[in-house]
């Protein structure tokens, strides 16, 4: 056996590329075994060390027996169901996974099958690892630690601090590392560019309005009661606490006017805010596609892919509708993520894509971050008409008409507080944040809600 352990392989006998590159650069030149050329090469048991480790990790031995669902097919007369066992042999499995030839690989059976042989079991005719008659089948990683991890940091985040959690930034660290790196399934990035010369230049947002009034006075000042909210009336949302303003928006309309979820009666400006700079968003829905790709060989790889498990699980969660009973707990994971992405993130990010809850996760949101969601200053006045009498009675008719520059004291910001139903004033950047986002004041839309329609499942009640 140790003449088997000592034959050498080179790089050129390996044609699975981590491997490759590994015995390429920490081989002695010797002369190989198998092809019996002198170039770098390692011993057999080093090659067999390394299959060991990686089928441990990512390969489990099939069943030797059919499961009960298999036997009772098996026995049904009219089934035509022939079971074989699950997998590859186990050299056909090594010669797969390490992309080597059959001598190779049946040498490597050889060495790890007497590594695991136990008389006992053998006598009692249980079949051991890397047994001759042994089969391999690929196994799934699974995110246990993660999952373990993120539990640990929602309890901590619910329970005993919301700020300045070590434990939970330490977590998001190791989240969202290298992101920027990572690629969907198909090839994509999971960070998107939207502004100028990109496919999304503009963003929707939607306002309710109960009132003529306030209607009135929001479109003589879009740039004020159609952009985001002031901090001191900032509500508290799936992405941000209470105090902290930020822009949520849709990039299609009728996506806008289903999250602010309308009464009948009201009415929905919906305004187009063009996106004056580029700015780079983290897409969810892309996230739910992640898909990294390296060598099971990789100490590192294993990591990555339960982590890209987790993220695909953490979109969903970032996505998942919340009933308004529990918003104020289940928005604190949510809102910590954002909050992590705005200021705390290696990638500097300006926002979040996610898909929209109100239309069935087919649609997309985009909420924008308080450094980034600052809206261009109107400078004219703008004259409004929202109709007028005629002889059948009140005909809506909505117009604008631009003036003169504003005065300076009609140049101060102020904005009407729905909830509290008051006029307040708007704090000044003390950061001179820039502005990113321009009203677009020849395309605003005011829909009239007349009947709202719901997408519903049928469950019947069945009484025994």
């Amino acid at each position: 056996m140790n003449e088997i352990k000592n034959k050498r392989v080179c790089y050129h006998c390996v044609n699975e590329e981590f491997l490759k590159i590994q015995i390429k650069r920490v081989g002695k030149i010797r002369k190989c075994s198998y092809c019996e050329e002198k170039t770098n090469s390692i011993t057999l048991l080093e090659l067999a060390d390394k299959i060991d480790v990686a089928f441990e990790q990512y390969y489990q031995r099939s069943s030797q027996e059919p499961t009960s669902w298999e036997y009772h097919l098996m026995s049904d007369k009219e089934s035509n169901y022939h079971w074989d066992r699950h997998g590859s042999p186990v050299v056909e499995a090594i010669m797969k996974a390490a992309e080597i030839e059959e001598n190779i690989a049946s040498d490597i059976q050889e060495v790890l099958g007497e590594r695991f042989f136990d008389f006992e079991l053998a006598a009692m005719g249980e079949e051991t690892e890397f047994e001759t008659e042994s089969f391999y089948e690929w196994k799934s990683p699974d995110d246990e630690y993660w999952k373990h991890e993120w539990e640990e940091f929602e309890r901590r985040l619910k329970t005993e601090t919301r700020h300045f959690n070590q434990f939970g930034l330490k977590l998001l660290d190791d989240v969202f590392d290298g992101i920027d790196q990572m690629r969907t399934v198909d090839g994509k990035s999971l960070i998107r560019v939207i502004g100028p010369n990109t496919d999304i230049p503009f963003l929707l947002r939607a306002r309710v309005f109960q009132s003529d009034d306030r209607l009135q006075e929001a479109l003589s000042n879009p740039d004020r009661h159609l952009g985001p909210p002031p901090q001191q009336s900032a509500l508290s949302g799936r992405m941000n606490a209470r105090g902290i303003s930020m822009f949520y928006s849709a990039i299609e309309e009728q996506v806008a006017i289903a999250e602010v979820r309308p009464p009948v009666g009201s009415k929905v400006v919906v305004t187009n805010f063009k996106v004056r700079k580029k700015l780079k968003l983290l897409d969810l829905s892309a996230v739910n596609k992640v898909n990294t790709k390296g060598s099971i060989f990789d100490e590192k790889h294993l990591h990555r892919l339960q982590r890209d498990i987790f993220l695909r699980r953490l979109s969903k969660l970032m996505s998942n509708p919340v009933m308004p009973d529990d918003e104020p707990m289940d928005y604190l994971i949510t809102q910590a993520i954002a909050d992590y992405l705005a200021t705390e993130s290696k990638i500097t990010f300006d926002g979040i894509m996610y898909p929209s809850v109100q239309v069935n996760n087919e649609h997309i949101n985009v909420v924008l971050f308080y450094k980034s969601a600052k809206v261009f200053p109107i400078t004219s006045t703008l004259k409004v008409d929202l109709g007028s009498y005629t002889d059948e009675g009140w005909e809506w008719s909505y117009s604008l008409k631009k003036g003169r520059v504003k005065s300076k004291k009609k140049m101060e910001p102020i904005y009407h507080d729905d909830l509290r139903d008051v006029h307040i004033p708007i704090f000044k950047d003390a950061n001179k944040r820039e502005c990113t986002l321009e009203v677009d004041v020849d395309v605003i839309k005011i829909h009239h809600i007349t009947g709202v329609n719901y997408r519903a499942e049928e469950h019947n009640v069945y009484t025994y």
